[in-house]
């Protein structure tokens, strides 16, 4: 089997390999992140090494989507935990793509609210 350029056998090495993307600094690895489809994408990516376990928290690049009925309550939680979370102090792109949630009028608005405050942050 052919080996993929990410990865490369070290000799001598304990782990026997190398991953080079773990070597790159965290700002690339969150750039990199960032360009995934979803936030969800990234916050799911970061869950891969215990180093980048909070990588996703500093992306600037939101886009957030729930298709179904039966995830809200799971979205609106991931929402207030990723909001509570973030380090970064702007957002450059967010995308909220959400079906009907009237139960959850209150924190979409609260969601927008940050946003928007962050937002007018960037440009102070």
């Amino acid at each position: 089997m052919k080996k993929s350029k990410l990865t490369e056998r070290v000799v001598g090495d304990d782990v026997g390999t190398l991953n080079r993307i773990s070597e790159l600094p965290d700002s690339l690895l969150v750039r990199i992140i960032s360009l995934l489809p979803t936030t969800n994408d990234a916050f799911r990516t970061c869950l891969v090494y215990k180093r980048w376990q909070y990588l996703w928290t500093s992306i600037d690049n939101l886009t957030l989507v729930c298709r179904s009925r039966s995830k809200e309550e799971n979205f609106a939680s991931f929402m207030d935990y990723l909001f509570a979370k973030r380090t970064s102090s702007k957002i450059r792109k967010f995308h909220l793509e959400i079906w009907d949630m009237p139960s959850y009028n209150l924190q979409i608005k609260q969601w927008l609210s940050y946003v928007i405050k962050t937002r007018s942050k960037m440009f102070d």
